[in-house]
């Protein structure tokens, strides 16, 4: 009899045990039906569109744009610029006029709204680019973005969460969005 109930008991523990580790490495879910779900806030879906964009640049001595199509968000005005820059940065690697291995990491606003934070993983501008290259290059940078309908005061440009540096232009101060050249 003792041996009896001590195979019972190895049995049951053995079964415990593999529902158990089942449990636990979520292939086997239970879910009794008097649990209700945590009660979550229906957050209004931000609504996404294609929209089609001008990427403004400058090449041989003089303004060019290129028509290109983005997902854009207009709820989400960080992930809006993020999708456009990224757009920019490739239609600009096209025409070699910027490295092709540069990458966007992240776009932050300001808590003001008017100030962007653009950080990527290496500069964008070509050491051996004179200084109107390069003031042009992000002068196409701020064409696109006002073209594109997001108003900002100024853009801040890092690499890696730093400020960007350059021999020949400062960025340890925003960049106003004004039209700088003609």
């Amino acid at each position: 009899m003792k041996t009896k109930s001590f195979i019972i008991i190895l049995f049951l523990c053995s079964i415990a045990g593999i529902i158990f580790f089942l449990i636990q490495r979520n292939w086997l879910i239970i879910q009794f039906t008097y649990t209700q779900p945590p009660a979550t806030q229906q957050t209004p879906q931000s609504v996404t569109s294609k929209k089609n964009i001008r990427i403004f640049y400058w090449n041989k001595g003089g303004w060019h744009h290129e028509e290109a199509s983005i997902v854009w968000n207009e709820q989400n005005q960080e992930q809006a610029l993020r999708q456009l820059i990224k757009q920019w940065l490739m239609t600009l690697a096209g025409e070699q006029l910027i490295p092709h291995n540069c990458i966007l990491e992240s776009v932050v606003f300001s808590s003001s709204g008017n100030e962007a934070f653009v950080s990527f993983d290496r500069s964008f501008l070509l050491p051996e680019q004179s200084i109107l290259k390069k003031w042009y290059v992000i002068e196409g940078l701020f064409k696109t973005i006002h073209h594109a309908g997001i108003s900002l005061t100024s853009l801040m440009f890092l690499v890696h969460d730093q400020p960007m540096t350059d021999d020949h232009i400062e960025f340890s101060q925003p960049i106003p969005a004004q039209q700088r050249l003609e």
